[in-house]
């Protein structure tokens, strides 16, 4: 099977420190009033600046405990979040740092990390035989002209397959969130129902539900090896609606 390569996703920084996710905006304007009175009398002893940095104390323990509140009480409609959250506090993180080749060499560029990962996963994918000896013959019986065009699909069995999606479900490489498909139901329901009638009736998928984010995922013994890790494929959300 010839390689294909997964390109990098890369991050950068505007420099800015970013406040925390619990953060409000009333907590936000508290710590910008304590900084402004400690700028003017640069003396933390004095009563204005204390009474600032206790108000921004309150201010930011009660946006906290609000916050994890909200994530405690909707953990069963968005996981995702409660377990990104919790993952966010933990000191230690999970993650691919550096790779060992067969002959031993260590792997420090990004590149040539995902080319090793993108090697091994492609060399254990299992290819299945297409020959004629290895296919089956399929005897057709009955009404030989049923084809996908007549199959019945209409704008309400598409609203309610948009409502079954769970909405912490991780976002494809269209990054089209579950929940955003289902907040706005009622106005992409019938486009989808265009889209989904034109692929059936063309037998042709569109090339973004072809496409998918490989992510590695450690199992156990060494992080230092490929062989220690499996692939998880994210593909396209309105993919799997149409499925």
């Amino acid at each position: 099977m010839e390689d294909k390569y997964i390109p990098v996703k890369k991050s950068y920084s505007s420099g800015r420190m970013k406040k925390p996710i619990w953060m409000s905006l009333s907590a936000v304007n508290c710590v910008i009033r304590k900084n402004k009175f400690f700028k003017k009398y640069k003396d933390k002893n004095h009563p204005a600046v204390k009474k600032a940095n206790k108000k921004a104390t309150k201010a930011l323990r009660k946006a906290k405990h609000i916050f994890e509140k909200k994530l405690a009480d909707s953990i069963k409609q968005d996981k995702k979040s409660f377990y990104a959250y919790t993952r966010s506090k933990s000191k230690t993180k999970v993650q691919v740092r550096s790779l060992l080749t067969t002959d031993g060499i260590q792997l420090e560029d990004d590149s040539d990390v995902v080319k090793s990962f993108n090697h091994y996963f492609a060399s254990v994918f299992t290819k299945d035989d297409v020959s004629c000896s290895a296919v089956p013959i399929v005897m057709m019986t009955g009404d030989t002209e049923l084809r996908c065009t007549n199959l019945h699909l209409d704008i309400n069995i598409v609203t309610k397959a948009i409502l079954r999606l769970k909405p912490d479900k991780a976002l494809g490489p269209d990054e089209l969130s579950p929940k955003l498909l289902i907040e706005t139901c009622n106005e992409i329901a019938y486009p989808l129902l265009l889209l989904f009638r034109k692929s059936l009736n063309e037998s042709s998928v569109p090339n973004d539900w072809k496409q998918t984010n490989v992510t590695p995922i450690f199992k156990k013994s060494s992080r230092s090896s490929v062989e220690n890790y499996r692939p998880v494929s994210l593909t396209s959300q309105v993919c799997k609606l149409f499925k």
